[in-house]
Order: structure tokens, then sequence, then C-alpha cells
């Protein structure tokens, strides 16, 4: 079930749409609908008991809280100490077979 939401979480689009639009909110650019002073953070979705009002910016926040999540505690692509000097050792004699070294 996990698998879905960070997958979603993790997506490069979903992450480039949210940071996009959080940052076109922070300025008066010339977008007038995102800006600050526009209609897009003072629209109500409604209220929930613990958070209050649900606006747009304060949901691009909690899938934005969600993805830098995902991107911090989930697993990298590593290489372990052995997998180093291997491929270390085969770019050394590659260099060597193509007269670099």
């Amino acid at each position: 079930m996990m698998q879905p939401i960070t997958d979603f979480l993790s997506n490069p689009i979903v992450v480039g749409t949210t940071l996009t639009l959080i940052g076109l909110h922070q300025f008066s650019g010339p977008i007038p609908f995102f800006n600050k002073d526009g209609a897009f953070g003072s629209m109500d979705f409604g209220t929930l008991p613990l958070f209050g009002g649900v606006t747009p910016v304060k949901v691009l926040g909690i899938v934005a809280v969600g993805s830098g999540l995902v991107m911090l505690f989930t697993k990298r692509d590593t290489i372990t100490s052995g997998e180093f000097m291997s491929l270390s050792a085969e770019m050394i004699e590659g260099a060597r077979a193509h007269g670099h070294l």
C-alpha cells in the first residue's frame, strides 16, 4: 500500500510541479492567479478539525513535506566499498587499454 504513495510522492513531475507552484506563489510575478496577491492562496476547500482551513497552498505544502520525507528516507542506489574497488580496477584497466595511462 505504501509503494504507490511513495512512487507518487517521488515522481519528478509531482515534485517539480509542487515546487514550481509554491515558488510562483511566493512572488507577485507574471502569473496573476498564482502569486501571493491572487486568489490561489486564499481559495478555501473547507476546514479540518485540527488544521483549520484547507487551501491549495496548504495542500501543496503537505505534498512537499511528504515528497521531502520520501526522498530523505527511501533507499538510495549506493555501492559498497568492495564494489567501488572492483569498479575502480575496471576503470584503470580501461584507461590502460585505451592508452590513457
